[in-house]
């Protein structure tokens, strides 16, 4: 709970987009995609409706697990979730 209520995420549609994630360690620009949370906030059940579809990722050779959903995944296991299959 915070100041002014409960943290909530809920019907997230992150869809068609093109997402450069350089992977550039010595910069700013490593680039992660998907949902990460700091809190005790569980967003990752499926009643929240959150989905990635059909987004086209540009991903730096230095990025073995660009991707954030409860932990950080490789390709496989963000598709293997549900997200962006198409």
């Amino acid at each position: 709970m915070g100041k002014y209520g409960k943290y909530e995420l809920k019907n997230l549609y992150v869809h068609d987009n093109v997402i450069e994630l350089p992977g550039v360690p010595s910069t700013r620009h490593v680039g992660i995609a998907g949902v990460a949370t700091t809190c005790n906030m569980n967003v990752f059940k499926p009643n929240n409706n959150i989905r990635f579809e059909r987004n086209t990722y540009r991903i730096g050779p230095a990025l073995h697990r660009p991707f954030a959903w409860n932990g950080r995944l490789n390709w496989t296991e963000w598709q293997a979730i549900g997200h962006d299959k198409k």
